[in-house]
């Protein structure tokens, strides 16, 4: 067409800067590749729009079973009177109960399946096709290499800890920040039916790497007798690191919001059209999984060291505080709108997550109060030693002239 030609000879014709063609030599190739499909050029593009083209009229000449319908209403009122009278609960539906339902309600003797569907922007229409065979194995597979991130993070802290405690706390706070743009890549291995299954899928792995990252590592890299100590590399000294850092680090990071600075002024200046260069000014796209994640990743922290860490409330609750108000800035400014997907996340999150957290709180709060105060001392009735102590035994002659041997704790050990 026209436009393509046109479009071929202006891109042609104009001058690229050394960081473009930098980026189109060792970036884009890469991109074009799967999954990604990105930066195609026009006559790539044009040629798989003709390919599809004859690809769907040819598809339009078969027959298909219908598996999916959506049903749209003039009001509210007629939506509910016709889900209340298609309800039934799940054990009949399995079993095809037909005498649950009025007859009315059976479509060709048959019980449906009637449910409230996403938004129809939350919708991801060229994924509804995938089979569900195919949808759980590629979430396995990407929730298997979640858990190797998590131990290459937990590598990477130890070493960090043994360093500095202020390292450890900007290291585990980094981890934290970049890990949502790691998630969004596996997440171009799966596919969903809607929104609210992506954001599900993405709010689980990003939970579990931050509530691995920033309690239950620090908890498995620190020495027992190093539980409850003032020095610099103790367990209780790291998570008020840890929860500082949340509360200064992750703020200040969405605040500088990098890469829509970099969208604003590196490639808006470099945009060849106009409507190119306005889209680099739509704000920066967010996730409402990774922000249900920063909240439930503080209040975990909190829950599972309060027992030992009482001052772990109030720090959590400064940084709660921060976080929301920051959250609200950015969302005001510099974020841009996302998909309407209710209240399936917050439901997702308070069933399983929160319920979680509070199982997690009950059963380690219940460990620390019985290994107080982690120093590790030989019972008196026990053959063996504590951790770097010795064990002596002193005779003694009671008041009735029994004779026996107790047991004394030595002194530590070199």
């Amino acid at each position: 067409s026209r436009e393509v030609d046109a479009h071929i000879v202006l891109r042609e014709s104009r001058e690229r800067g050394c960081f473009e063609k930098l980026f189109a030599c060792l970036v884009v190739p890469i991109l074009r590749l799967p999954p990604f499909h990105m930066f195609h050029d026009a006559e790539t593009l044009l040629s798989k729009i003709d390919h599809w083209t004859k690809k769907a009229k040819e598809l339009q000449k078969n027959h298909y079973d219908v598996t999916n319908v959506f049903v749209t209403f003039e009001t509210e009122e007629g939506q509910r009177s016709a889900l209340a009278a298609l309800r039934v609960g799940a054990l009949d539906l399995a079993r095809q109960n037909t005498s649950a339902m009025a007859p009315t309600a059976l479509f060709q003797g048959r019980v449906l399946k009637v449910v409230v569907p996403a938004e129809p922007n939350a919708i991801r229409w060229q994924q509804m096709t995938i089979s569900t065979a195919r949808k759980y194995l590629q979430r396995l597979v990407t929730f298997v290499i979640t858990l190797g991130l998590i131990g290459l993070s937990g590598f990477v802290i130890n070493r960090a800890r043994t360093l500095n405690s202020l390292f450890f706390s900007i290291c585990v706070s980094t981890f934290n920040f970049i890990i949502p743009f790691v998630i969004k890549l596996l997440l171009l291995l799966e596919r969903h039916s809607n929104e609210g299954s992506r954001q599900k899928s993405m709010y689980m792995k990003i939970t579990l790497f931050r509530w691995s990252n920033s309690a239950i590592l620090t908890k498995l890299i620190t020495p027992f007798m190093n539980t409850l100590g003032d020095d610099r590399l103790d367990l209780i000294k790291s998570i008020n690191g840890v929860l500082i850092a949340e509360m200064v680090v992750s703020p200040l990071l969405r605040l500088c919001d990098i890469m829509g600075l970099f969208r604003k002024h590196v490639m808006a200046p470099r945009a060849p059209t106009q409507e190119l260069m306005n889209l680099n000014f739509t704000g920066t796209i967010y996730n409402l999984a990774e922000r249900f994640t920063d909240f439930t990743k503080v209040i975990f922290l909190i829950l599972f060291y309060s027992a030992l860490n009482p001052n772990a409330w109030f720090i959590g609750f400064a940084t709660l505080i921060i976080q929301y108000y920051t959250d609200k800035f950015c969302l005001m400014r510099l974020w841009t709108s996302s998909a309407y997907i209710g209240n399936e996340l917050a439901v997702f999150n308070r069933r399983y997550f929160l319920s979680g957290a509070l199982l997690a709180f009950a059963i380690v709060s219940s460990y620390a109060y019985a290994e107080f105060p982690y120093d590790n001392l030989c019972d008196a009735n026990d053959g063996s030693g504590g951790e770097g102590f010795g064990r002596s035994a002193v005779p003694v002659q009671f008041w009735n002239g029994t004779v026996g041997e107790i047991g004394v704790p030595g002194t530590h050990s070199p």
